[in-house]
C-alpha cells in the first residue's frame, strides 16, 4: 500500500465505565491520518466532561465496540499533565 492512499481511523471516547460515549471518524492520507486522529482524540478528551479515555483504532464497523488493541491511547491524566 502506498503511503498516500486514504485510510480511515476512528477515535473512540470512553467514560469511566469504559462505555463508548463518542465516535469520530478521520479519513485522510495514510501518512498523516494518525497525526490528525491523535490530535482529535486529545482535543475531545480535553473538552468532553464525561471522557476519561480516548483510543485511536483502524475503522472496523459503525457498530463495533472496538475491543482490539488501539493504535494510540490517551487518558484524562495525560491531558491534565500537559495542560
Amino acid at each position: 500500500m502506498k503511503t498516500n492512499e486514504p485510510t480511515i481511523l476512528i477515535v473512540i471516547i470512553r467514560d469511566i465505565d469504559r462505555r463508548i460515549i463518542s465516535r469520530v471518524g478521520n479519513a485522510g492520507p495514510r501518512d498523516s491520518a494518525l497525526l490528525v486522529a491523535t490530535a482529535n482524540a486529545w482535543n475531545i478528551l480535553r473538552d468532553e466532561p464525561r471522557a476519561v479515555r480516548a483510543e485511536v483504532h483502524n475503522f472496523e464497523d459503525t457498530d463495533s465496540i472496538y475491543t482490539g488493541k488501539p493504535l494510540a491511547v490517551f487518558t484524562l491524566d495525560d491531558v491534565i499533565d500537559k495542560a
